[in-house]
C-alpha cells in the first residue's frame, strides 16, 4: 500500500556498513555487511525480532588490485584493475540458503542460515567470454568519472588508461549470480557495456547449464521471484520502468 510500517536500526553487527539486503525465508533477510577501509565482508540473517548471526564471513582481495592513473593538468585517480573475478554471494528464498563464489575455482558453496555448508554447486564449464575492445572503452568510460563540481577534469587520464592499463584476454567466470526457481542458479556472464546480457542457466543438482537467457540493450535483470523475472527497462531514455515477466519452463524470459 505504500505505508512506511516500521524503521529498524541494525546495530549491534560485526561490520558497520551495509549495502544489500535480500529476503531470506519467513521472517528472514539477508545483509551484506562490510568494514569500510579493509577486506572484511559478511553475510548476516537478521530478523524482525531483532536477532542477528553471521551465516558467512569472507575477505575480498580485490581491492589489493589498483591502478594509480596521472596525468598533466588532471588529478591523480586510482582504479581496480578491470574485469578481475570477485567473490560474489546471492540469496536462494527457494530453498533457504545462501549461494557463495569465493571468486576462484568451479564450486559454488552452499551455505544455510545456520551457518552450515551444504553440497556445493559443481560448475561443469570451461568457457570464457573474450575481452573485446568495446569492454575495454566501456570500461574506461565508466571507471573514470566524466567530471568532478561541473568540470570534466579527469579526461586527460582516459589516452593514459589505454596506453597503461592492462586488460585479461578473457572475463571472468560470471559478474553476477541469482537463485532461480526450480533449484537453478542464473550466472550473468559478460560485463556491463555490452549490447546483450548474457545469463546462463544452470540446474543446481547436476551443475549442468538448462538455458541461456540473452536480454537485448536498455533490460536489466533485477530480482528472480517465484515464476516470474522483474526487470527494469530503460529503452527508452526519458525514463525506466520495472517490468515483470513470466518465466517460461526453466530459463527463458517471456
Amino acid at each position: 500500500m505504500g505505508v512506511h510500517v516500521e524503521t529498524i536500526l541494525l546495530d549491534d553487527i560485526d561490520f558497520p556498513f551495509a549495502n544489500k539486503l535480500y529476503r531470506a525465508s519467513g521472517d528472514t533477510v539477508l545483509i551484506g555487511a562490510f568494514e569500510p577501509m579493509g577486506h572484511g565482508r559478511a553475510v548476516i540473517a537478521w530478523t524482525v525480532s531483532g536477532l542477528a548471526r553471521n551465516v558467512l564471513t569472507y575477505q575480498d582481495g580485490t581491492t589489493d588490485h589498483r591502478i594509480r592513473l596521472e596525468a598533466p593538468g588532471a588529478p591523480s585517480f586510482t582504479v581496480l584493475s578491470p574485469f578481475r573475478a570477485r567473490p560474489r554471494w546471492a540469496a536462494d528464498p527457494f530453498s533457504g540458503n545462501v549461494l557463495y563464489w569465493p571468486g576462484h575455482g568451479k564450486d559454488i558453496q552452499v551455505i544455510g542460515l545456520d551457518g552450515i555448508a551444504r553440497e556445493p554447486v559443481t560448475l561443469v564449464l570451461d568457457d570464457r567470454f573474450e575481452v573485446t575492445s568495446q569492454d575495454r572503452e566501456h570500461w574506461i568510460a565508466t571507471a573514470i568519472p566524466s567530471e568532478f563540481r561541473g568540470q570534466r577534469v579527469f579526461e586527460p587520464l582516459r589516452p593514459v588508461a589505454r596506453e597503461i592499463v592492462e586488460f585479461p584476454d578473457d572475463h571472468a567466470l560470471f559478474y553476477e549470480m541469482m537463485a532461480g526457481p526450480g533449484n537453478t542458479v542464473w550466472l550473468r556472464r559478460n560485463p556491463n557495456g555490452r549490447a546483450q546480457v548474457v545469463w546462463d542457466v544452470w540446474d543446481a543438482a547436476i551443475g549442468q547449464p538448462t538455458n541461456r537467457v540473452m536480454l537485448r540493450e536498455g533490460l536489466r535483470l533485477l530480482a528472480l521471484h517465484n515464476n516470474y523475472g522483474i526487470l527494469v527497462n530503460s529503452e527508452d531514455a526519458s525514463r525506466e520502468a520495472v517490468e515483470v515477466r513470466l518465466i517460461s519452463g526453466i530459463g527463458g524470459v517471456d
